[in-house]
């Protein structure tokens, strides 16, 4: 499912006249209800309103699609696995330690 259906679905459940499901929550001898709420962030919402948006912000390289589909198909495609290991390892870093790693 593509973001923006995803995002769509979530508006119109948020935004439906239907009746709110209530979840109680117990903590020690006292109850609460709560309702669960669902937003949607203001980017979002003007990718659902203009669908133009959404195709000028993909960066899609199709050189590079039709390169990686050929080596596919021909079997001449090898995954990296330690390139592929050490981006993971250096985007967690990153968060946590809020600061870029080489």
């Amino acid at each position: 499912m593509k973001k923006v259906e995803l995002a769509d679905k979530l508006y119109k459940l948020n935004h439906s006249k239907k009746k709110e499901a209530n979840r109680v929550e117990t903590t020690g001898n006292k109850s609460k209800n709560k309702k669960d709420l669902v937003s949607i962030s203001s980017k979002s919402t003007s990718l659902q309103t203009d669908p133009g948006v959404a195709k000028k912000n993909q960066a899609i390289r199709s050189d590079l699609v039709k390169k990686f589909k050929e080596d596919i198909n021909q079997g001449n495609y090898k995954v990296k696995t330690n390139e592929i290991a050490e981006k993971i390892i250096q985007k967690y870093k990153e968060q946590v330690y809020h600061k870029p790693f080489p």
